[in-house]
């Protein structure tokens, strides 16, 4: 049986290894950023963008679903995992025809195409991390958690010696991605292999791969969805401007969204117990609904500020003063993920309602908002066009969201939990245009006057302590 007490502690263990990773990774990209050059990281995340528009075809859904019916059928973890490494590497080869056929249509020069190539090569990987499934299945988060560090710490290692050694070319650091990764994968295989029940199994089962199919196709189409926007936009940005702009907005994309794990983190342990209220205690949904969108609101909405306020100052330390004209761009980019924040509760909300077959469609409603809108906008007015379409799609989908849930008592929900962490996040920004403090003392002094704020507004109540006290204690199965 397990409680929350387990989800969060299991919770504990992947923010752990996804912290350590991401720092990882962002070192990896700030020695990127400087040893490459404008030019030539602009390049390579135009390589990036293109695996990434592609490599959702890998996805489809299948983790999801995977975990989904090796729960309800233990004994055939060996059979899934099986179908599902030759499910996926059949979409895997499907992938890497469509894209390397979609190549000569975008009209990018040879070294540019050169680089695509080469980063479609990952497509053909990407099966080969099918067993570390298995390791969340049978609950070994902890040592799940641990091999990717490790993973992570393999791809850092040759990823430096590239550009220590690659003469600032892209294609170097790519070719050392590549052999991290088809050393590093064997790692998963074996110690996969010890927690099975039986062995794995290619032999190919058409039910089991029409039941993945089935119970991933809604969310695995609205997945693609999301991600097509935003690798598009990053090739469109390449494609209608410059190479040089591109490395711009990827350098402010990538620093905006280094806290967006945190509600994937968070609503993995949160998710199971607002989808067990929803049918079995109103009263605890709405609660837990309205203390996670207070809760997304009070972490991020500090960020947003000061970041917006000492732009400057977080660029150049990040990716250096050649990067300063993204600065302006990074404030835009850090409201837009606000309205992230703010959506993605109500978009956990939906799913614990069951009504996740409609997420296709509202994902193709903001794929078309977003892509139109900066297909529109970028020849018009550069790389603002990117924030304006960034704008529209969220604050879009936080009101088809919101309207698919609407009530009375869900906006008074919202209202009383927006309402403290706004104003905190308020009279922190006039603060610190008065006293106009360095980049240092404002985050570390700003932070520390936000928490006091918080508490003198009571934006945490006894009331929330003691919920969360109960869920930890009663949340498991009945």
């Amino acid at each position: 049986m397990t409680t929350s007490r387990d989800i969060a502690r299991n919770t504990l263990y992947l923010a752990s290894s996804h912290i350590v990773t991401r720092l990882l990774g962002l070192l990896v990209t700030m020695v990127l950023m400087r040893y490459l050059g404008l030019v030539n990281y602009g390049e390579l995340t135009l390589a990036y963008a293109y695996l990434g528009l592609f490599s959702t075809l890998i996805d489809a859904g299948l983790d999801l679903a995977l975990i989904r019916t090796a729960n309800q059928l233990p004994d055939r973890l060996g059979d899934l995992l099986g179908n599902g490494f030759l499910l996926r590497g059949l979409l895997a080869a499907a992938g890497y025809l469509l894209a390397a056929a979609l190549l000569p249509f975008w009209g990018y020069p040879s070294q540019i195409v050169h680089l695509l190539r080469l980063a479609l090569l990952m497509l053909l990987l990407l099966p080969l991390i099918m067993p570390r499934l298995a390791l969340l299945v049978t609950q070994q988060i902890r040592l799940a958690a641990a091999l990717d560090v490790i993973v992570q710490l393999v791809n850092t290692v040759f990823i430096l010696c590239a550009v220590r050694f690659g003469q600032g070319s892209g294609a170097p650091v790519l070719i050392a991605q590549i052999a991290a990764f088809v050393i590093a994968s064997p790692i998963y295989f074996a110690y996969t292999r010890r927690f099975l029940p039986r062995p794995l199994s290619f032999r190919i089962d058409f039910q089991l791969w029409r039941r993945l199919l089935v119970q991933s196709w809604p969310l695995a189409i609205s997945g693609m969805l999301y991600v097509f926007q935003i690798q598009v936009t990053r090739l469109l940005v390449g494609r209608m401007l410059s190479a040089t702009e591109g490395g711009w907005y990827t350098a402010a994309y990538n620093l905006a969204t280094s806290l967006s794990a945190l509600p994937v983190i968070y609503f993995s342990s949160v998710y199971p117990l607002l989808a067990k209220y929803y049918l079995t205690d109103v009263g605890k949904f709405r609660w837990l609904y309205r203390l996670s969108f207070k809760a997304m609101m009070m972490f991020f909405l500090p960020f947003v500020i000061l970041i917006s306020l000492t732009s400057r100052q977080v660029m150049t330390l990040y990716a250096g003063v050649d990067y300063l004209p993204a600065a302006s761009l990074l404030i835009g980019l850090v409201w837009i993920e606000a309205f992230q924040f703010a959506s993605v509760v109500l978009y956990y909300t939906i799913l614990a309602a069951g009504q996740q077959r409609v997420l296709p469609w509202v994902a193709s409603v903001l794929a078309v908002v977003r892509v139109g809108l900066n297909v529109i906008l970028l020849p018009r007015i550069g790389l603002a066009g990117t924030v304006v379409a960034g704008l529209a799609m969220y604050g879009a989908a936080f009101i088809i969201y919101g309207f698919m849930l609407v009530t009375r008592s869900y906006v008074l929900d919202w209202l009383r939990s927006l309402w403290q962490p706004g104003a905190a996040a308020l009279i922190l920004a006039v603060l610190i245009l008065i006293t106009r403090p360095t980049g240092i003392v404002a985050w570390v002094g700003g932070l520390a006057v936000y928490g006091l704020l918080l508490v003198v507004l009571r934006a945490v109540k006894a009331g929330d302590v003691s919920f969360v006290r109960g869920l930890i204690g009663r949340a498991g199965p009945e």
